[in-house]
């Protein structure tokens, strides 16, 4: 019996440690959002909207280089996002909606540099990412932003550069 605890503890030990030998940093610049194509709010104000926004896709970068090694910063500058979908004003009804259909695909404009401990960039690029068939695919929201098809466009972005090797994985 004692030996299954040992046994068990032990794996806890290398989980733990395993799960912590991949959580890189994200460090996220904000270019000016006056200038970006569409992040319009439905029902906030602009600045309370523009502060969740920045808050939220800081999040998912954070989220996204957690599956870096520990002594990886992945450092982005955003210029341009342009949501899913567009916001109609309905005056008549005091409420504006955001009117999502398939002509409106998300897009986000950003470059990126991947740096080691020692500031050795590792991988670069300029991304110009959208995703024409966002509707016809299946995600699962993640419950970390309200922007879901903005989030599986950098998922699936990152998860490709993976892949491809351009940036490092576990």
């Amino acid at each position: 019996m004692n030996k299954l605890i040992l046994r068990v503890m032990s794996l806890c030990f290398v989980f733990l440690g395993a799960n912590n030998a991949f959580a890189g940093d994200a460090k996220v610049v904000w270019g000016e959002l006056e200038k970006f194509t569409d992040i319009r709010s439905s029902f906030e104000t602009k600045e309370m909207f523009n502060q969740r926004l920045m808050k939220e896709f800081n999040d998912v970068f954070s989220g996204l280089a957690k599956q870096l090694p520990s002594d990886f910063t992945l450092e982005v500058n955003i210029y341009d996002i342009d949501l899913a979908g567009e916001v109609r004003y309905l005056s008549a009804s005091g409420f504006n909606n955001r009117i999502v259909r398939g002509i409106d695909w998300p897009k986000i404009s950003f470059e990126f540099v991947l740096k080691n401990d020692k500031g050795t960039i590792v991988a670069a690029g300029k991304e110009d990412l959208k995703d024409m068939n966002f509707l016809n695919q299946r995600r699962i929201p993640s419950g970390r932003t309200s922007f879901d098809f903005e989030e599986k466009m950098l998922q699936d972005w990152f998860r490709n550069q993976q892949r491809e090797h351009h940036l490092a994985s576990k």
